[in-house]
């Protein structure tokens, strides 16, 4: 199998909740990552992404957090990916009608992404879109302006 290939089964797995092996999944196309900084990265993003939309919210919200610090990560990409997860447990909040929870998780939101500079959609957030349906496009034209 290929690293796109454990990609699409380790999101596969996790949207049948079957987490033990989509993360076996996901383990298997980090090998493919060959030491490539960036494709690690991604797969780390793109790991916690898949686990946030199999209701592991916590974990994977703490692992993007960390990443975001990390210096060999994109900040930029990271702090989308954030907002982006804040935005959808933001909506989860008030459809429950939770209404403080929303206003933490829509103030993390911006926060997350206050620093993003006028500058084209990172080529990583295109991704996101062929693979989990995010409209990146539509989020950092309301965020930058563009």
């Amino acid at each position: 199998m290929s690293f796109a290939g454990y990609i699409a089964k380790g999101i596969a797995l996790c949207g049948k909740q079957q987490i033990e092996e989509a993360t076996i999944a996901f383990d298997m196309a980090f090998t493919f990552t060959q030491g490539n900084m960036d494709a690690t990265v991604f797969l780390y993003l793109v790991k916690a992404i898949a686990l946030f939309n199999a209701n592991r919210h916590k974990w994977a919200l703490q692992r993007v957090e960390s990443l975001a610090g990390d210096p060999s990560a994109d900040p930029f990409v990271c702090a989308i990916v954030l907002a982006s997860l804040r935005i959808q447990l933001g909506t989860i909040a008030l459809n429950s009608a939770h209404h403080s929870e929303a206003v933490e998780h829509f103030t993390a939101a911006v926060r997350a992404t206050t620093f993003l500079t006028k500058s084209p959609v990172p080529a990583a957030c295109e991704a996101f879109t062929v693979l989990f349906g995010w409209d990146m496009g539509a989020l950092w034209k309301l965020q930058t302006g563009i």
